[in-house]
């Protein structure tokens, strides 16, 4: 249900413009602008409420060609939060359902796209590496650790996101298009299993 509520006492008027929304008490007037859909799933992206974000795009994006290509963007987008929050199951399963190139994911491990790949990635910047990834998230965390258990949990959650990136490559490698996408795959799949 896509509800939104505000206090409002001791209120004397409202009145919809059609654009924006205004609210009169007798101290003050309050104007209320609505927030497109698409800045609300993003919002709702960077607090990491991605089951949240999720239902709102597919309860407020209209059914037309342009759908199918908007879902992958907010499964990618959805898939790196995820990712980023060492929630790696979850992660792969939003994974599955884009059509993003694997260097998205590669980049976040040092030397796993080749020399020759010229590679950005879009939107995100350039990704750290996976270890910072998960000190960070570590960090951010509610319980603080000691220096050699955070180092631990590092190991822990490094290892499980490189099983994350085998397990999505092992899916992608079967959904390769061309002999240049396969190569990348395997190669990335030997240095991670190595």
């Amino acid at each position: 249900q896509l509800v939104q509520t505000i206090p409002f006492s001791q209120g004397v008027a409202l009145q919809d413009d059609g654009n924006k929304l205004f609210v009169a008490s007798q101290g003050r007037v309050c104007v209320l602008n609505p927030v497109p859909f698409e800045d609300q799933i993003q919002e709702l992206l960077s607090q990491q409420h991605v089951t949240e974000a999720l239902d709102l795009f597919e309860r407020t994006t209209p059914q037309d060609a342009e759908k199918p290509r908007k879902t992958a963007l907010v499964r990618e987008d959805a898939a790196f939060v995820e990712f980023c929050a060492l929630r790696f199951s979850e992660a792969n399963a939003h994974f599955q359902l884009t059509k993003m190139d694997p260097c998205e994911l590669l980049c976040y491990f040092p030397g796993l796209i080749p020399a020759d790949i010229n590679f950005t990635p879009k939107n995100r910047g350039h990704p750290a590496d996976i270890t910072r990834v998960v000190r960070t998230s570590i960090s951010q965390g509610k319980e603080s650790v000691s220096q050699s258990e955070e180092d631990v949990l590092v190991g822990l959650h490094v290892e499980e996101a490189r099983q994350c990136v085998v397990t999505y490559l092992e899916w992608a490698r079967q959904q390769a298009e061309n002999a240049k996408r396969l190569e990348l795959i395997d190669t990335a799949l030997v240095k991670l299993l190595v």
